[in-house]
């Protein structure tokens, strides 16, 4: 495992932990392939995470939420 996996892994985490925190249930799709890395439950609604950058700053985390939908 390369030291970019690593970071995204310990990216992935430190997301998923803080939607923890805020109360959010959160899944994590089986296997590398899916187009996301995580799943948060929103009321009911599945919203979709891809977690691409992370950086931390005086015990912050900061970190861009962007939303896209497509049509097809």
């Amino acid at each position: 495992m390369g030291v970019t996996n690593i970071k995204g892994d310990i990216a992935e985490l430190a997301v998923a932990k803080k939607f923890l925190e805020l109360g959010f249930w959160v899944s994590k799709p089986f296997g590398d392939d899916a187009p996301y890395d995580l799943i948060i439950d929103v009321n009911g609604i599945f919203k979709r995470i891809q977690v691409k950058h992370l950086k931390p700053a005086r015990n912050v985390l900061l970190f861009r939420l962007y939303s896209a939908t497509g049509v097809s």
